[in-house]
């Protein structure tokens, strides 16, 4: 192929006049002439620069011309061959045709150098150059199209084309996979608005019209894949012809359920934890104002022991308040902030004991069944909490199966992969002991399934249900460093999976004590009480006074701080945790251990999100007032006990 652009010819004649002729014939004809007096220089010469024609003799004295010829057509396919002959005839006609000769001229009248030669010449080399001009574009073509099959087959995106009646014409190796096709053959002339969603196929076809008219467009569908949803991007190219006409289209698409799943979770995640932090703040004064109110009735209460009636009332107002407190106990549990009482748990035997519980919960039409792998990892955890997160998975299935069904309750030990973890970005790499509560129930809508886990929402009929037994499981599953993953369909029943991260500490022993409610101890110590509620610092005050013991209060954590500067007879200090003035229960108690070390400090409070964040942290000592904080709403027999063992510690 490289001498399509050379103007070289070389004429091989043992006869030197006949070589001169013939030079300066085609020399005017602007070619650049060689010449070689027998074959085998000829042969050198062709080896040593392209030309883009040869002429040769039919009698050389080192070889004959037809001889010649097929040697100089196996050092190049593509040279035209020009025999000049003093003979003629069919039989040297065949012999030159199979020798590869392109034509040949006979010797005669001398003129034929004049103008026979140099017009067969150029007529010879413009179809060789033209032929090798196509050879070699058909060669780029070959070349670009196998460029482009390369990408089409091993691209991990659907590359497809659609003619102009809609149909498919071709789909690379991805696309079949994720359509589930075989082979390219089985998906030729299928309708491509087929294969979409049945409500995303008018909005599609016109983006289709229009990038039949020459815009191209891009967009996203969602179709059915083996009995699941599917969501992708796609795109349509016009491809036009060599006149601009459109007479195809070219679409590449993009299976994009996976990052459409962890959008949602994403999204979930945040509307979770912010709705987690109004929540709490919510559950924060309510608590103040039941423990005004629970602190102000027992003092009632202790003043009218003989007045009955009233004190059915003031009983009354009790179990109102406790009502109050058990709904601010499950959302707190919700916002992942209320105080955990963790111990090392062993899933398979705490289940078990929780069996007969569960199914007296059930109606005898629901069939309970368990199934436990051997050897479950333990997990530290908060047991009461796993108590109430899997008899609400429980009664929320009864609730699903009105006519009966079958609640069964799985337990295995799972390690999560990279793969898995990717899928679900809020669970880390690791082990875990997974909990599986499925029914045979109703199932649940997407629309259902986006707000199941929110405080107050509930599918029950008013007066029903509370809404918070489901945000329980989920503030549980958070505050132990789990996941929790739904799946459920309209009339396929649903499945809670709880995973709960593997434990490998030793065991945790929790030693609890219980109080005579009748009998309070009393004390003779001066107690500093730090709230921003005033009516609960009269009521604490008005109590611990009570029981003898000398009293002073702040608002604040400043005034706290002048108080204890000022008065070095403080015994003890009682704090609100959420204060105003930048200083919180914790900063006050931090400075107020630094400046007084012996001081004796008890925290409480109805809420904080500043919980976890000391939990985590390296302060050993604000990570013990953690543990032994007093929540709000508390009743004051609590408070009496903690405060005497704490001064006789």
């Amino acid at each position: 192929m490289e001498n399509i652009f050379c103007n070289h010819v070389l004429y091989i004649e043992d006869n030197p006049v006949q070589r001169i002729l013939f030079k300066n014939a085609v020399e005017k004809y602007g070619y650049e002439v060689d010449t070689a007096d027998n074959g085998t220089e000829g042969l050198e010469l062709q080896s040593s620069r392209p030309y883009s024609l040869i002429a040769i003799d039919y009698q050389l004295p080192d070889i004959n011309g037809l001889e010649l010829a097929k040697k100089l057509r196996d050092n190049d396919t593509h040279i035209p061959i020009l025999m000049i002959t003093g003979e003629g005839g069919e039989q040297i006609a065949a012999d030159a045709f199979e020798a590869g000769i392109s034509q040949y001229v006979v010797k005669g009248d001398p003129n034929i150098f004049l103008e026979l030669i140099p017009n067969k010449i150029k007529t010879l080399i413009e179809k060789s150059t033209h032929r090798q001009q196509q050879i070699s574009l058909e060669q780029k073509i070959s070349k670009s199209e196998e460029k482009y099959r390369a990408i089409f087959d091993n691209s991990r995106f659907c590359i497809h084309e659609i003619n102009m009646e809609g149909k498919l014409v071709s789909m690379n190796t991805a696309g079949l996979q994720m359509i589930n096709a075989a082979s390219e053959a089985e998906i030729l002339e299928t309708d491509y608005l087929s294969l979409l969603a049945a409500e995303d196929r008018e909005r599609v076809s016109q983006l289709m019209q229009n990038a039949f008219t020459g815009e191209g467009s891009n967009f996203d569908f969602s179709a059915e894949n083996d009995g699941e949803t599917h969501h992708f991007s796609s795109s349509f190219s016009p491809i036009k012809d060599d006149v601009g006409t459109v007479v195809k289209l070219m679409g590449i698409t993009q299976d994009i359920t996976q990052r459409k799943l962890l959008e949602k979770q994403v999204r979930r995640s945040q509307k979770m934890k912010a709705v987690g932090q109004l929540t709490g703040g919510v559950a924060h004064d309510f608590n103040n104002i039941l423990g005004i109110i629970l602190g102000n009735l027992e003092i009632i209460e202790k003043f009218l022991p003989h007045d009955y009636n009233l004190l059915d009332r003031v009983q009354a107002a009790r179990k109102g308040v406790e009502r109050g407190a058990d709904i601010t106990r499950k959302l707190l549990g919700f916002s992942n902030t209320n105080a955990r009482t963790v111990s090392l748990t062993q899933v398979n035997k705490f289940i078990a004991n929780l069996e007969s519980l569960i199914a007296k919960s059930l109606t005898v039409s629901i069939d309970v069944k368990t199934c436990l792998d051997k050897d479950i990892w333990n997990v530290e955890i908060d047991s009461g909490d796993l108590e109430d997160c899997i008899l609400n998975l429980a009664l929320n299935a009864r609730d699903a199966m009105p006519n009966g069904g079958t609640l069964v309750i799985r337990t295995a030990n799972t390690t999560v992969d990279s793969k898995f973890a990717l899928l679900n970005p809020e669970m880390p790499v690791g082990e875990y002991v997974k909990i599986s509560v499925h029914d045979t129930g109703s199932g649940m809508s997407d629309e259902i399934k986006d707000k199941i886990f929110e405080p107050f929402f509930t599918t029950k009929a008013p007066g029903k249900g509370t809404g918070l037994g489901l945000s329980m499981v989920y503030g549980f599953v958070e505050r132990s460093g789990g996941y929790l993953k739904l799946e459920s369909k309209l009339g396929k029943g649903t499945t809670f999976r709880i995973y709960l991260p593997r434990s490998n500490k030793g065991e945790v022993h929790l030693n609890v004590s219980q109080h005579d409610h009748d009998t309070l101890p009393r004390g003779n110590e001066k107690i500093l009480i730090v709230d921003d509620e005033k009516d609960m610092r009269d009521t604490v005050e008005f109590s611990l006074c009570e029981l003898g013991y000398k009293t002073v209060t702040a608002k604040d954590g400043i005034s706290a701080m002048e108080i204890l500067d000022k008065e070095d007879d403080i015994d003890f200090m009682f704090s609100d945790v959420v204060m105003p003035n930048n200083v919180d229960g914790y900063q006050l108690a931090q400075m107020a251990h630094i400046a007084h070390p012996k001081l004796k400090i008890l925290l409480t409070s109805g809420f904080t999100s500043k919980q976890a964040e000391i939990e985590i942290g390296d302060n050993n000592f604000l990570k013990m007032l953690n543990r032994e904080k007093l929540d709000k709403p508390y009743k004051f027999h609590e408070l009496a006990h903690l405060l005497h063992n704490m001064l006789n510690a």
